[in-house]
């Protein structure tokens, strides 16, 4: 179905470009599994194609979500642009200061599910952008308009109920938000971000698009006050350090050892399935040595046989 659909919007036969850019990298494939993701994959390729740099040498997409809509929105979005009427020319770190500015307020005051700006935050935003910037009512209005021209924002935010084009965009405005904040500010806002999971996605998305360094610091953090949501965030960081990596590990291997619940066992066996780390191939394989209890061996055995494969089944026939 991918391939159909990149066929289908590039109008030829990509098999080649499938399988060197998606098929063959587990992370992007899993990305492509979401519509509005592969259609920024399909944006990203059409333009590569378009531009004559596609070729067997060179990775075309990136690797973890919060890159991939960060191309979107830098370089797909302002070449879209279909401008019916003439709009302000706006810097654009005026333009992703507004709307990172409209994303947070958004999230904050409202619901994961909420997706539309009232008009009591997009007063208290204008107010506060006119206080920081001296950009007034009618300005913002503009700049919101152009966001509308380049596909950000759905048609009649400019100047009725602001409202992003996907929730995925809103969130990747909170993360850059959160993204141009001071290190340790950011890890406060982070530590406060984990008391409701309507953060999530942002938080996925922040740990892809920040410097090596700070995306470890997050990382680590994670490591300690919530694994399990670590262990989601860990492949979809830009770096991860081996030493955070292990630090992860360590905690959910305590875990599957000292908790008897069947459901702290699940959920910590899940949580390697989201790592992705080979590391913790061989300390999974020799706790399932010393098991006895059935339910628990079939979960361990389906947990390395889904993360391992090949590497997995000599150890496990030894057993």
């Amino acid at each position: 179905q991918i391939k159909n659909y990149l066929s289908d919007f590039l109008n030829k036969d990509i098999g080649e470009i499938f399988d060197e850019q998606i098929k063959n990298n587990q992370g992007i494939l899993e990305m492509a599994r979401i519509p509005f993701l592969l259609y920024i994959m399909a944006c990203i390729i059409e333009k590569n194609l378009n531009n004559n740099t596609v070729n067997s040498n060179t990775q075309l997409l990136p690797h973890n979500k919060g890159a991939l809509i960060k191309q979107f929105v830098e370089d797909i979005c302002s070449d879209q642009s279909k401008e019916t009427v003439k709009t302000v020319d706006v810097p654009p770190t005026l333009k992703y200061k507004l709307l990172s500015m409209f994303a947070f307020d958004m999230l904050d005051c409202g619901n994961r599910g909420d997706y539309t700006c009232p008009a009591n935050i997009r007063n208290n935003i204008e107010d506060k952008y006119y206080k920081e910037k001296g950009i007034t009512a009618t300005q913002t209005a503009e700049i919101l308009l152009k966001a509308e021209k380049e596909r950000l924002l759905k048609s009649g935010s400019a100047y009725g109920e602001l409202e992003f084009i996907h929730a995925l965009v809103r969130d990747y405005f909170v993360a850059y938000y959160l993204s141009q904040i001071n290190k340790d500010e950011l890890l406060e806002r982070t530590e406060e971000c984990l008391e409701n999971t309507k953060w999530d996605e942002a938080i996925i998305l922040l740990v892809g698009i920040v410097d090596e360094e700070t995306s470890d610091a997050i990382l680590k953090l994670l490591a300690v006050l919530d694994p399990y949501f670590g262990a989601q965030c860990f492949p979809k960081s830009k770096y991860v350090d081996s030493k955070t990596e292990d630090i992860l590990i360590n905690i959910l291997l305590d875990k599957v050892k000292t908790h008897n619940l069947f459901s702290v066992l699940y959920k910590t066996l899940d949580a390697f399935v989201n790592l992705k780390s080979e590391k913790a191939l061989f300390p999974l394989i020799e706790f399932f040595g010393k098991c006895n209890e059935q339910t628990y061996v079939y979960l361990i055995v389906r947990t390395i046989c889904e993360l391992y494969s090949e590497r997995a089944v000599e150890p496990l026939l030894k057993l």
